[in-house]
């Protein structure tokens, strides 16, 4: 949506993401917009001290729509092999809306 090409490793590196390798502890959801805003920050040479109270804002927003930033609350079932598929798929359509939101509203 934004046209930012990513570099092989960025896609890499965000691998483990999700509730940080199944630990239940930050949802990649949000992990993934905070690595978003720094990469869009940096291209546009918005300096870090702005980009990290960008991250903190969206964080804020993130836990205000859904209670919590922690895959542990967000996803109590945890992650097992017997889980339906695309058991995140409802939250991570409401993520993105959010997501793709403030980045235009905030960011852009």
């Amino acid at each position: 949506m934004f046209e930012i090409p990513l570099d092989e490793q960025v896609i890499s590196s965000a691998i483990g993401l999700p509730g940080a390798a199944k630990h239940g502890a930050l949802c990649g959801l949000v992990s993934g917009t905070l690595m978003f805003i720094g990469i869009w920050g940096r291209k546009h040479s918005i300096p870090d001290s702005e980009i990290s109270d960008q991250c903190n804002r969206f964080s804020t927003a993130f836990e205000k729509r859904f209670a919590s930033l922690q895959c542990s609350v967000l996803r109590p079932e945890g992650f097992h092999p017997d889980n339906p598929p695309h058991l995140c798929g409802p939250i991570t359509c409401q993520a993105l809306e959010l997501s793709i939101q403030f980045l235009t509203n905030v960011i852009l």
